[in-house]
């Protein structure tokens, strides 16, 4: 787990730049988003392929379509409701932001605000008390 250091981001707040010479800008836009999440919905389209297929090789009848779109639809958002709730969430919370990463530093935008964080700010953290516990049971 990493960490920045409060003293140190504190000081360099105060002479925030971000014009030296940078290497990329992440942005989290609804964009990115939908380029991650439409997996999910492609797997969504294999249901109707998966009844054809079960019907062509005589493994399900009409009568057992009711149960097999209940059962697979169920199983679809067993396991993809948690990612898309994730994804509303984190771009509601997160909109906006924009990640400048330099050679030597990062820049956090958001609403107009720009934070500064050089590299060394990050340091690395032991495990707490409640890591080492859960790794007990």
């Amino acid at each position: 787990m990493y960490k920045l250091d409060k003293q140190k981001t504190e000081a360099n707040l105060q002479n925030v730049s971000c014009n030296s010479v940078m290497t990329k800008t992440l942005e989290i836009t609804f964009r990115n988003h939908w380029t991650s999440i439409k997996e999910g919905f492609l797997i969504l389209a294999f249901i109707p392929i998966g009844l054809v297929i079960g019907h062509l090789s005589g493994k399900l009848t009409k009568d057992d379509y009711p149960d097999a779109l209940i059962i697979l639809g169920l199983f679809y958002l067993l396991f993809f409701l948690p990612a898309i709730y994730f994804h509303i969430s984190y771009y509601l919370n997160n909109r906006g932001l924009k990640i400048t990463l330099g050679a030597k530093t990062f820049c956090l935008t958001k609403d107009g605000q720009t934070k500064e964080y050089s590299y060394s700010d990050i340091r690395t953290t032991q495990p707490t008390s409640i890591d080492n516990a859960e790794n007990d049971i």
